[in-house]
């Protein structure tokens, strides 16, 4: 079934909105941003910006929608490939920093997020359900591979799987914006030395020296023995 020009233009100016907004977040932050503020940005008066979403917190849960709809398609392929739970977790680590690296401003606004600025009353019940099937995904995403480690013995079997992927998820997040927009964005170790950190504490019988030795800085599998091109922290 074709989509109808007026579906397009409605679509369009959606989309158009969303983009608009984010960039008014980032000026003045979730807290002082007003409609006003977006009806500015877009050109567009408040009445055309309430005809398409129902506050400002409605729009920027659907900032957080788009992001996680970039980033679900990739770490779906991404894992694909990935045998065990710890070349799971590195592969998610490693391409996290991948993407907030080519889309910082959404980073920004997820660490708002993490600090509970959003007040979810006033999104729309359906807006707010598809956010919260996207998030559920990202966590089960982690959980899954988690659960692998802790199967095949690349992890712990004493792992606390619900509270390692909150752990993983906010430290993961807040880590990323101190290497890649705050002040250790000069520090070339700071990730990989988070990396580090968290892996060797889920380690189980030397996993992580034998991760490390059998792929290379990206988590890809190099032959037996290892390489000059092996994993290096």
């Amino acid at each position: 079934m074709s989509i109808k020009r007026n579906d397009l233009v409605r679509n369009f100016k959606k989309d158009y909105i969303i983009e608009m907004a984010l960039n008014a977040f980032l000026k003045k932050g979730v807290d002082n941003t007003t409609i006003e503020d977006i009806a500015k940005e877009t050109s567009y008066t408040k009445k055309t910006i309430y005809s398409y979403f129902k506050s400002k917190e409605e729009i920027y849960v659907f900032i957080g929608i788009k992001a996680f709809e970039k980033i679900g398609e990739k770490f779906d392929s991404i894992l694909t490939g990935k045998k065990t739970g710890i070349e799971k977790i590195f592969a998610l680590m490693h391409e996290y920093r991948s993407f907030y690296s080519e889309n910082p401003n959404l980073l920004v606004l997820l660490i708002n997020w993490d600090m509970g600025k959003v007040d979810f009353s006033k999104v729309n019940t359906e807006t707010y359900e598809k956010f919260k099937n996207y998030n559920e995904r990202a966590i089960l995403r982690v959980e899954n591979a988690l659960k692998l480690g802790i199967e095949d013995g690349t992890f712990r079997p004493d792992v606390n799987v619900h509270c390692t992927v909150g752990h993983f998820l906010y430290l993961l997040r807040t880590t990323l914006y101190q290497s890649i927009i705050g002040e250790a964005k000069e520090c070339i170790y700071y990730f990989s030395e988070f990396v580090k950190l968290f892996l060797k504490g889920l380690e189980n019988n030397g996993s992580f020296e034998k991760f490390c030795k059998f792929h290379d800085n990206n988590g890809t599998e190099v032959k037996k023995g290892g390489n000059e091109n092996e994993t290096k922290f």
